[in-house]
């Protein structure tokens, strides 16, 4: 397939776009033209110049209106494009005021994109052009760019945000055990007992922010013509809190 072309000023919004939503997160990826791409293919121009003027800033839907400079409908409208698309997600809890976040791209964007499962022919577009991407940023994997993003990614990356097996059964060979005698602390993780897990299935089940969602790295595979030899299958994630209600 030919690769696309962008237009300057397209690719100049776009770009500008990628570096805002890159710095939502903790640990941005490279911002490489596979990736503008992967933008163009879903993020029209109306929804970019929408995202751009929103900024990183959790605002309220009246607020987002405002700044949108459209009509009622044509902003309902607008928005309710951008939150399909896992472009912008809410935030806060029932009975509170919601306001509106933009996305971040890995993790966030990308999950979000193809954690419905549609398999459309635009999502599976969607998944050549993140091989592609992926692919772009193997090829600047030397030295000394390795040894700086190992840095980042060590340095900046929360538990959240990493996967780490936890089976003793899963652990690598030639393990040595190191002493350093000093605690350490594991923000943002925990373990909980089987009563802790029904106490939160019945607290966010009343409030409807359970949602189930397919896997990100399987879904995108599978649709790129590289399904789990495995044969299991890609709807296994479950969202657990107020982001589930981005899933839906």
């Amino acid at each position: 397939m030919k690769e696309p072309v962008l237009p300057w000023l397209r690719k100049k919004r776009l770009m500008e776009l990628a570096f805002l939503m890159n710095r939502q997160n903790k640990l941005p990826i490279p911002v490489t033209g596979p990736l503008l791409d992967c933008f163009d293919l879903v993020i029209t121009p109306q929804e970019c110049g929408f995202l751009l003027r929103m900024g990183r800033r959790a605002q309220t839907r009246q607020e987002l209106f405002t700044a949108s400079g459209l009509d009622a409908a044509s902003f309902e409208t607008l928005l309710s494009s951008c939150l399909k698309k896992g472009l912008v997600w809410q935030t806060g809890k029932p009975g509170e005021h919601i306001r509106y976040i933009l996305a971040s791209i890995l993790v966030g964007w990308f999950e979000l994109q193809l954690c419905k499962g549609l398999e459309t022919p635009e999502e599976q577009e969607f998944a050549r052009r993140l091989n592609r991407m992926f692919e772009s940023i193997r090829k600047i994997n030397f030295t000394p760019v390795r040894q700086i993003m190992n840095f980042l990614v060590r340095r900046y990356t929360p538990p959240f945000q990493s996967v780490a097996p936890v089976d003793p059964e899963q652990r690598a060979p030639m393990r040595r055990r190191v002493m350093v005698n000093a605690p350490v602390k594991y923000e943002g993780t925990k373990i909980y007992t089987s009563e802790m897990v029904h106490r939160l299935i019945e607290q966010y089940g009343d409030e409807n922010s359970i949602a189930a969602m397919h896997w990100f790295c399987r879904q995108w595979r599978k649709m790129a013509g590289e399904p789990c030899r495995l044969g299991v299958p890609s709807d296994v994630c479950i969202v657990v809190g107020g982001f589930g209600r981005n899933v839906a």
